[in-house]
């Protein structure tokens, strides 16, 4: 392999090191690609979560939207400007932007413009709840119905699944009579199933550590096990689209990958369905060997 891309791929285990071993299971080209896009996102993530004021996050995110990478580079500067008190693997990436840059270069034409595509409407997502909740009175609960959930999780993981549909696609994934209208909207909802896990994991520690809370306003009157297992079956009901999109996949590489996520995903809903009581005082997860045994050798 490419020197160049043995270091973008050691940048993105870095910050990455489950999401990693999986992509390992994609054809060389995409595992490139997936890398360069992760981090990318990594970084808007980053930026989202550190303590900027709202203005200058507002700012950030309005130049991303309108220009993807340039957008980038300058919250990139912004970063390594003010050394702000992130992790430095974290930290690492933005040291690193110019790099990552040029190996985005090389990943071909379409494929940049696509995780450009996706980097604007992320960008454009977290912009709408950046100010949404610097306007709210209550700034911890900024998710109104399921209606505004399925907005949220589509703006940090369903337009990468989208992504993930256009790249593999590029890829020859699928047949050229595939209605690709519906194969986008199939991956779409596979990305929001996956964000779901992080947002049901972390219920518990959002609450102790009074952040955000992700359970929709409209479930307030309900008893914290009911909402839970409201949120869950907001997941499971999307497992119908994420086989059927598998399904169509003509890879056999990148279908174990989309395998993968799927299965390791429903152990997490499966036990949490079994576990409502306990999530909501502690931070769990399935067993790892449970977790172990889905793994293709």
């Amino acid at each position: 392999m490419n020197p160049e891309f043995k270091k973008v791929l050691k940048l993105y285990a870095s910050v990455a090191r489950q999401h990693s071993m999986f992509t390992k299971l994609l054809p060389e080209e995409l595992e490139i690609q997936s890398a360069c896009y992760y981090i990318f996102f990594r970084m808007l993530d980053t930026i989202e979560d550190y303590d900027f004021a709202g203005s200058v996050k507002i700012r950030l995110f309005s130049e991303v939207k309108n220009n993807f990478f340039s957008g980038l580079e300058s919250a990139a500067a912004e970063v390594l400007h003010t050394q702000p008190d992130i992790p430095k693997n974290y930290y690492n990436l933005f040291e690193n932007i110019d790099f990552i840059m040029e190996i985005s270069g090389k990943i071909g034409k379409d494929n940049a413009a696509e995780i450009a595509a996706a980097g604007r409407v992320m960008a454009g997502g977290m912009l709408e709840f950046i100010k949404k909740e610097n306007s709210a009175s209550d700034k911890k609960i900024f998710i109104a119905d399921f209606a505004e959930l399925e907005k949220y999780c589509y703006y940090a993981a369903g337009c990468v699944g989208e992504l993930n549909f256009k790249l593999f696609e590029n890829a020859g994934a699928f047949d050229k009579n595939a209605d690709i209208a519906e194969l986008k909207k199939m991956a779409s909802q596979l990305g929001n199933y996956v964000q779901m896990v992080n947002i049901i994991r972390d219920l518990s520690e959002d609450r102790v550590n009074d952040r955000r809370i992700y359970i929709p306003a409209e479930l307030k009157e309900m008893s914290p096990v009911e909402q839970i297992s409201k949120m869950i079956q907001f997941a499971v009901d999307k497992e119908a689209d994420c086989v059927q999109f598998i399904d169509k996949i003509k890879n056999h590489q990148i279908k174990k990958y989309c395998s993968v996520l799927f299965m390791i995903a429903k152990k997490h809903f499966d036990f949490y369905s079994e576990n409502v009581e306990k999530l909501l005082r502690q931070k769990i997860k399935p067993p790892s060997m449970s977790m172990f045994l889905l793994l293709p050798l």
